[in-house]
């Protein structure tokens, strides 16, 4: 992997994320006081169904298959996790594999050592080996579930981070552009929350298991829904 080779797509894509975010907060703050409430509680059911998940499926699920759930359950996952803009699930997959195999070097996607900033959110800057779903273990690319994401991934992304968000504000009578909005503020503030599990809490906080490596337990990972102690 060459972490220094810059992704154009990924540098515009993140900046794109930042203007409609941070417009997103300033468009919802100058609201009348009842839409405004609407459109956060709306921000609030998005951001916490899109990290649940992330936290519950592509993390605990996907990747450590630390349980075993039903079809029912990820079928709820789908339009949350698709309107999360953070890769389809076999390549969250494969970062955090790589992260967990290769913690605090070179391999590791998102290493701790290159500074609090590279493990937040620059080494999406780099990241280059994002796999097939048809090079993942069996039971992802045999999963249902992903190989539709995968087959109608940017579909599905305009589908439940755009069409859905609007229709809704528009039949809670708050207008159409505020579903955008409330979608796009929950994009941003849900890229950092997931950032600051592998930014942060390899950064700050403290080490009551190993000093072997950079994991901290830090409450700020709360936000995100994962555990607060990343401490191995």
């Amino acid at each position: 992997m060459n972490k220094e080779k810059l992704r154009w797509g990924a540098l515009i894509f993140l900046v794109i994320v930042h203007v409609l975010g941070f417009y997103g907060i300033y468009h919802i703050w100058n609201l009348p006081t009842l839409e405004m409430r609407i459109t956060l509680w709306m921000v609030f059911w998005m951001y916490f169904g899109g990290m649940f998940s992330i936290t519950a499926g592509d993390h605990r699920y996907y990747t450590h298959h630390a349980y075993e759930c039903g079809k029912l359950l990820q079928l709820l996952w789908l339009p949350f996790k698709v309107s999360s803009f953070q890769y389809r699930t076999h390549e969250w997959e494969r970062a955090h594999t790589q992260h967990h195999a290769y913690t605090d070097t070179a391999l590791d996607p998102y290493n701790a050592t290159r500074g609090f900033w590279w493990g937040h959110i620059l080494w999406i800057l780099h990241w280059d080996l994002r796999p097939k779903l048809s090079d993942c273990p069996e039971r992802l690319r045999n999963n249902p579930f992903l190989k539709f994401q995968d087959r109608f991934f940017i579909p599905l992304e305009i589908l439940f981070a755009g069409i859905v968000p609007c229709t809704i504000s528009w039949l809670l009578g708050i207008g159409v552009l505020s579903g955008f909005w409330a979608s796009a503020v929950r994009v941003m503030l849900q890229g950092h929350a997931t950032g600051l599990v592998n930014g942060y809490a390899h950064t700050f906080g403290t080490q009551p298991y190993s000093v072997s490596d950079t994991s901290r337990d830090a409450w700020a990972t709360l936000s995100s829904l994962k555990n607060c102690a990343q401490s191995f």
